[in-house]
């Protein structure tokens, strides 16, 4: 399912008035003769995990043994099987000395960075697992990690005539759901534990509710998604700006560092969250790609910067 997009070398940062707002100017080469690629930036969320705030029962717990929150076991594996899969597509550049991996300090997404990059070397007895960079804790993470925003918070409420002295985005949770007649009978906290448990062959769940999680589940994280974070149809220019700049400013200098020639890796891995997959999804015009529902566990973006005859291209895909 990929929806290849050239983009310029120019990369440039900038507000539009557009719907994708923080965009990049394409520049498209005729001639694709003798292309050689030259880097890879992969941005990818954590894998599979157990449910954020509750499980849907007593027994459900059971198949999650590291707890709420926690990367879960087919998560482990479908990091891995992501990890091998990359690493047949660009095993022409894959070198173990010119890989950097980041990860935002979660703890599930340093379990599925691990994974993953176990998988991606093909690690054999001489050689081990790339550092996995990161920072000392979620608040010192601001590239990986969107910070929360009261202000924003208060006036998406406002915009949607919910008046609350806290400004809880729980109560427009509960008006999203409320518009879905399959999972009105459901609290938000059980829908997206529903998600969570949904894939383990193992776990029995009531029928309406298992209906609701694969049916409209994920619809309604994407608008929650849209809430925190100001995309899609809640698109705001400054919000989105706060959430991904930081990010986009580093892909930009890494794509500039390789092509000017100076001693960078050549493939660059970024372990993040939904939040900042939809945000990049967002910039990169490639939101329609996800049809409005919050991406899958291990949803990748992929940047592959192209050497040409006659000039450099950006190469945008979505796995």
């Amino acid at each position: 399912r990929h929806n290849m997009i050239i983009l310029s070398l120019l990369f440039i940062l900038m507000i539009s008035l557009s719907n994708v707002i923080l965009s990049f100017c394409l520049l498209i080469h005729g001639n694709t003769q003798h292309p050689k690629l030259i880097q890879v930036q992969i941005i990818i969320r954590h894998a599979d995990r157990a449910p954020i705030h509750q499980f849907t029962s007593l027994n459900s717990s059971f198949l999650f043994p590291r707890g709420l929150g926690e990367i879960s076991d087919i998560g482990i594996r479908r990091a891995a099987e992501m990890g091998r899969s990359l690493r047949r597509r660009y095993r022409l550049i894959l070198k173990e000395n010119k890989i950097f991996i980041r990860s935002s300090p979660v703890t599930r997404t340093l379990a599925s960075a691990a994974s993953f990059s176990n998988a991606f070397i093909g690690r054999k007895k001489n050689n081990s697992i790339p550092l996995i960079h990161t920072t000392e804790n979620e608040l010192d993470e601001q590239v990986l990690i969107s910070i929360d925003s009261p202000t924003f918070r208060c006036k998406v409420l406002h915009n949607h005539n919910i008046s609350d002295s806290m400004c809880r985005i729980s109560l427009l949770k509960d008006k999203i759901v409320q518009s879905y007649p399959k999972c009105a009978w459901f609290s938000y906290n059980i829908i997206e534990a529903a998600i969570s448990e949904i894939e383990n062959s193992d776990m029995k769940m009531n029928e309406n509710l298992k209906k609701c999680a694969r049916e409209d589940g994920r619809k309604i994280q994407f608008k929650t998604l849209s809430f925190v974070v100001g995309i899609g149809r809640e698109i705001d220019e400054d919000r989105l700006k706060d959430t991904i700049g930081s990010l986009l400013a580093i892909l930009k200098k890494n794509i500039k560092e390789i092509v000017e020639s100076k001693p960078k890796e050549s493939i660059r891995v970024y372990y993040t969250h939904d939040h900042i997959i939809v945000a990049l999804a967002q910039t990169l015009g490639i939101i329609s790609e996800f049809e409005e529902r919050v991406p899958e566990f291990s949803s990748t973006i992929i940047l592959e910067t192209w050497k040409m005859r006659d000039g450099i291209e950006i190469r945008v895909s979505e796995k």
